[in-house]
C-alpha cells in the first residue's frame, strides 16, 4: 500500500497547471527550450514571429530567424496586451467567469496570431473548468481549424464519462463527425456521440481515426474506443491499456487513465484502480470535472480495501477543492457517515 500513500501525499501538494505559458510580461520574448533528450535546456530571447504546432520562429536581435521544433518548446514568456494581463490575473484568482469575458476582450485586441491562439487556449481552459462543455468544444474547433497541429491540443474537450450530452451538443457533434479535413474535429464529434444512439457510427469513425498519422489523434481515438469495451474487457486487455497509456504523450493521458481506472474497478482490482484514478487529479488538476470524478472513484476503491483514513482524505479533497462538482455534496455526506461510524 506504500504506492497509494505516496500518491495521496502528492495529491495534497498538487497545484493547477495553466496552459504552458508563463505569465510575467517581458520587454522581449523568451523561449525556454528543452534539450532533444527532454531535459532542461536553453533560454532564447528575441521576437516570436510565429508559434504553431509544428515550430516556433524566433527573430534574434541580429535579425536572424531561428526555427525551433514545437515539441522542444517548454514554455514562452512574452509581452501581453493589457487586457490579457487583467484576464490572467482573474484566472489566477479563480474568477473564471470574469476571466472568460476579459479574455474575449484580449482576443479582440491582440494582433499577433500566435498570441491570439494562446488567449483562445486560456478561454477553452476556463470553459472546461466551469463545466461549460459546449462553449469549450466550439472554441476548440475554432482553434484546431486554424492550426490542426496546435500546441494546445491537450485542451481538446473529449467525453470520458458515460452521461448523454445535451441535444444541442449532439447536433454539433454530428456535424463534426463528418469532418475529413481536420481529424481532431471528427474525434471531438465521435467522442460526444458514443453515449448516444449514434454510437455505431461514432465507433466506426474512431476506428478510422485510430490509424491517423497524427499520433495524438490516433491514441485518443484508441482510448475513446476503450469506453465501449469496458464491460467485456478481460484483465489481459486492460493490462494492455495500462501499458499503452504510458506511451501516450504525457499531456493527453488524463482521460485514458480515468477509463483504465474504471475498467480496473469493474474487475475488482481495487488498488490498481485507485492508483490509475489518482493520476488524474495529481497530474491533470486542470481537468476539473474528470479530476473530481477520479477522486470519487479512487476514494471508493480505497474504502473497499479498508483504507478508511486514506479514502476520507480523498473525499475531503473532493468536497473542499471541487465545490462545483455534483459529487462534492456526496463526498461531504460520505465523510459525515464515516465520522458517525467512528471510522
Amino acid at each position: 500500500m506504500d504506492s497509494i500513500a505516496h500518491y495521496i501525499s502528492r495529491l495534497c501538494i498538487a497545484t493547477a497547471v495553466i496552459v504552458a505559458v508563463a505569465f510575467p510580461s517581458a520587454a522581449e520574448d523568451v523561449v525556454h527550450v528543452r534539450t532533444s533528450a527532454g531535459g532542461s535546456g536553453s533560454r532564447m530571447t528575441g521576437e516570436i514571429v510565429d508559434y504553431s504546432g509544428g515550430e516556433l520562429k524566433l527573430r534574434t536581435s541580429s535579425g536572424q530567424v531561428l526555427s525551433i521544433p514545437a515539441d522542444r518548446v517548454e514554455h514562452v514568456d512574452y509581452t501581453r496586451v493589457e487586457e490579457q494581463v487583467a484576464a490572467d490575473n482573474l484566472m489566477l484568482d479563480g474568477k473564471l467567469a470574469e476571466a472568460v469575458v476579459a479574455y474575449g476582450k484580449a482576443f479582440g485586441t491582440e494582433k499577433r496570431p500566435w498570441a491570439s491562439n494562446i488567449i483562445l487556449a486560456q478561454i477553452i481552459l476556463c470553459h472546461r473548468s466551469l463545466g461549460q462543455v459546449e462553449e469549450a468544444c466550439a472554441h476548440f474547433e475554432f482553434l484546431v481549424r486554424g492550426d490542426p497541429t496546435t500546441p494546445y491540443f491537450d485542451l481538446i474537450p473529449l467525453a470520458w464519462q458515460t452521461s448523454e450530452p445535451p441535444p444541442t451538443l449532439v447536433t454539433r457533434a454530428q456535424r463534426w463527425l463528418s469532418n475529413n479535413e481536420v481529424p481532431a474535429v471528427a474525434l471531438l464529434g465521435a467522442s460526444w456521440l458514443l453515449a448516444t444512439d449514434r454510437r455505431t457510427v461514432a465507433s466506426a469513425v474512431l476506428n478510422r481515426l485510430s490509424t491517423s498519422v497524427d499520433r495524438r489523434v490516433a491514441e485518443l481515438a484508441t482510448a475513446q474506443l476503450w469506453r465501449t469495451q469496458m464491460v467485456s474487457a478481460t484483465p489481459e486487455q486492460v493490462d494492455r491499456w495500462r501499458r499503452a497509456v504510458r506511451k501516450f504523450p504525457p499531456a493527453v493521458r488524463g482521460g485514458p487513465y480515468y477509463v483504465v481506472g474504471k475498467a480496473l474497478a469493474r474487475q475488482g482490482r481495487h488498488e490498481q484502480a485507485a492508483l490509475a484514478f489518482m493520476r488524474v487529479p495529481i497530474l491533470y488538476p486542470q481537468e476539473r470535472s474528470l479530476a473530481a470524478e477520479s477522486l470519487w472513484g479512487a476514494a471508493g476503491q480505497l474504502k473497499r480495501l479498508g483504507l478508511t483514513a486514506e479514502s476520507a482524505a480523498l473525499y475531503r479533497e473532493l468536497a473542499d477543492d471541487y465545490p462545483e462538482s455534483p459529487l462534492a455534496d456526496a463526498a461531504g455526506d460520505e465523510l459525515t457517515r464515516q465520522r458517525e461510524k467512528g471510522d
